[in-house]
């Protein structure tokens, strides 16, 4: 049998949860952080997640947002969101604390073919939030998993992200 996709979920695991990565994001952990992984490129639609992070803050000001990746827009994004940290690339256990640190994924892209980042997120326990497209629209449930939006409403992604992070009293 021939697996399509898959993620290693010795690596990709919410036992991988940092405490100590949290307190360097400024998060203790009754804090809400979001997370977005990827290349920082305009087909990425970053800059929409970063939005959706500033609108969450008015609503519960100590949530954290986290960046890894790199990539072209990574200057005029770190100007234009002082509030976010970005953490570069990151790999291996580095990349996974990453996601376990975290509690929700944002992932704003419609021009995903897959979108594997979807899956180490799923693995490492984070909701998720993306548009209906590629690996959220296949293994997103609304209500279960996290929340899924109609590819190209940006308000009902800004609205989601935000009520996903008020609605979810694990936090």
């Amino acid at each position: 049998q021939v697996v399509g996709r898959g993620v290693d979920t010795a690596l990709f695991a919410p036992t991988r949860r940092s405490a100590a990565l949290r307190a360097a994001w400024g998060a203790d952990a009754q804090d809400a952080v979001l997370l977005y992984v990827g290349r920082l490129a305009r087909e990425k639609n970053v800059a929409l997640a970063l939005h959706a992070f500033n609108m969450v803050r008015y609503l519960r000001p100590r949530t954290r947002m986290v960046v890894v990746g790199d990539g072209p827009l990574r200057r005029r994004l770190e100007r234009e969101f002082p509030a976010v940290h970005f953490a570069g690339v990151q790999r291996g256990e580095d990349l996974a604390a990453c996601y376990a640190s975290a509690d929700i994924f944002v992932f704003p892209s419609e021009s995903e073919t897959f979108g594997n980042v979807t899956l180490e997120a799923l693995a490492s326990g984070l909701a998720v939030v993306g548009f209906d497209r590629a690996a959220v629209g296949e293994y997103v449930s609304n209500g279960g998993n996290g929340a899924v939006v109609t590819a190209g409403d940006e308000s009902a992604f800004i609205r989601t992200v935000c009520r996903t992070v008020v609605r979810d009293d694990a936090l």
